[in-house]
């Protein structure tokens, strides 16, 4: 069995190899990756090499991500269910008092409008009344 060299770590048939970049302090960074010296570098190394359930606990951690990104989505579209539950509810609530409201208004038109009416022929009666006994009055006056 050959050994890698050390700045790869191997971590199964599977699974691309991870190469390290060795910089020198005049280099730039580049922009992804982790950044170890040399001795983090040879104990993350020895650590990956020696464990056999690499592969496991990176599925574990993933699946248990998963696991927590679902928890958290349910939770917020439980909130959203609640909030909009309770917009809902107060939509309900102010139709339903508006509506009384045109009720209430509705009857009383309905009630301002019989008594302009009676108003309106009570008047028209008084004045036919007037007429006719000025009428009369003036033909019995001759």
């Amino acid at each position: 069995m050959s050994h890698p060299p050390i700045l790869v770590i191997d971590l199964g048939e599977h699974v691309p190899p991870i190469v390290a970049q060795r910089l020198t302090l005049a280099e730039p960074a580049p922009a992804d990756g982790a950044f170890l010296t040399r001795r983090d570098w040879v104990r993350v190394r020895a650590a990956l090499r020696s464990s056999r359930s690499v592969c496991e606990w990176a599925v574990s951690e993933a699946v248990g991500e998963c696991i927590e990104g679902v928890t958290r989505d349910r939770e917020l579209t439980r909130a959203k269910l609640t909030t909009l539950t309770e917009v809902a509810d107060s939509y309900a609530t102010r139709l339903t008092t508006t509506e009384d409201a045109l009720a209430s208004a509705l009857s009383r038109n309905a009630k301002l409008k019989t008594q302009r009416d009676f108003l309106m022929w009570s008047t028209i009666g008084v004045s036919v009344a007037t007429a006719a006994f000025f009428v009369g009055a003036l033909l019995i006056g001759k």
